[in-house]
C-alpha cells in the first residue's frame, strides 16, 4: 500500500512547496532542514532496506519444503514375455 501511494505521487514537482508563501524565513528553516535531514527518497530507500531485513529475520518461522525426485521402471504385466521355456 505505502510503495503504490509513494510511486504515485510527484515528489520533484512539490519539493519546494513553502516558496509559494514568500517567506524569506521559512526558506532559510526550510534550506537548514533540507541539509541536515534525509530525503524523502533516502528515507524510502532506508524503509525498503529495514522491511527486507525484518522479512529475512521472520523468515525462519515459515516452514521449509525439500524434496528429492527420483526415476525408475517397473513392469507389473503377467501378460509379459519371458522368453522361450
Amino acid at each position: 500500500m505505502f510503495d503504490e501511494m509513494y510511486e504515485s505521487i510527484n515528489w520533484r514537482k512539490h519539493r519546494r512547496w513553502w516558496t509559494v508563501f514568500h517567506d524569506p524565513v521559512l526558506n532559510q528553516l526550510e534550506d537548514q532542514l533540507t541539509c541536515s535531514n534525509p530525503s524523502l527518497d533516502q528515507a524510502y530507500a532506508r524503509f525498503q532496506e529495514s522491511r527486507a531485513l525484518v522479512q529475512a529475520a521472520r523468515s525462519f518461522l515459515y516452514p521449509t519444503i525439500l524434496g528429492v525426485g527420483g526415476g525408475g521402471r517397473q513392469d507389473n504385466s503377467q501378460c509379459a514375455y519371458r522368453g522361450p521355456n
